[in-house]
């Protein structure tokens, strides 16, 4: 079964301290990610990857209830890559 989770890549800080939020979705052990528009600061960063809770209430919880819905109603998924996966959720050809 696939997931998807609110991260950020640590490598990736950019010059004023900020990281872009990605989501990470692993299916079969295998991880690929999902820009998003939202940056976090030092302060919304848990756990060295985490998003804290109430950012994402606030800003991502919506899109990860839609990428979630969207997961579960891909049939026989256990027979799709990751990048197949990523391709059924943002339509990408």
């Amino acid at each position: 079964m696939a997931t998807i989770a609110p991260k950020i890549l640590k490598k990736n800080k950019y010059n004023n301290d900020t990281w872009r939020v990605v989501y990470r979705l692993t299916h079969k052990r295998v991880s690929r990610y999902i820009k998003t528009r939202r940056f976090v600061t030092e302060r919304d960063v848990i756990n060295e990857d985490d998003i804290s809770v109430d950012y994402i209430v606030d800003f991502l919880a919506t899109d990860l209830r839609k990428y979630r819905k969207a997961i579960d109603e891909i049939e026989d998924i256990e027979l799709l890559s990751v990048d197949d996966v990523l391709k059924e959720l943002t339509g990408d050809k």
